[in-house]
């Protein structure tokens, strides 16, 4: 699996790192989570990772950094995780419809046209009562925008997975 991510700026993922903190004081049982500050924009799981890495990289390579705005949180119940989910808007839409016309069927479910959610994970836990936590949490958070410079390119192992490359976006 290859995934194409919108690499949030350091200040937004601390903001993001802050309300997951929050959410183990709130709810201590709950699973660790390590948290990549991104967005997943697609997963590919076709045969030709090069040939997707190359349309993607040039997708990219034009792009003008862009934000997105975090307005709230939610619990996607299917994956049991809580989320924070930008607006699916502007840049990271058009990012997301381009690789999907070209690549829908090579895309796992939740990155196909008509599935994909933009959100970054802060809490994946199937035995914590997500929902909860999510209205606790919601009464604390308050929106933000996040810039995207880089779009990177990982590779899911059986260890997690590894960054393999990345595209800085024009300024």
């Amino acid at each position: 699996m290859l995934c194409v991510l919108a690499k949030l700026d350091e200040t937004a993922t601390q903001k993001l790192r802050g309300l997951q903190q929050t959410a183990y004081r709130l709810a201590p049982a709950l699973r660790p989570f390590h948290l990549h500050g991104h967005v997943t924009v697609a997963v590919y799981v076709g045969e030709g990772e090069d040939g997707f890495l190359r349309f993607c990289k040039a997708l990219s390579a034009d792009m003008p950094a862009f934000d997105v705005a975090y307005k709230r949180l939610e619990v996607l119940q299917e994956t049991s995780i809580l989320v924070a989910s930008p607006e699916k808007a502007g840049a990271l839409e058009a990012l997301h419809r381009h690789i999907a016309q070209v690549y829908d069927p090579a895309l796992n479910r939740w990155t196909q046209s008509g599935y994909w959610l933009p959100h970054t994970t802060l809490a994946h836990d199937p035995d914590a009562d997500l929902e909860r936590l999510c209205r606790m949490l919601s009464a604390v958070f308050t929106p933000f925008s996040a810039h995207v410079s880089h779009i990177e390119f990982s590779r899911i192992t059986a260890a997690g997975y590894k960054i393999i490359d990345s595209v800085a976006l024009r300024d």
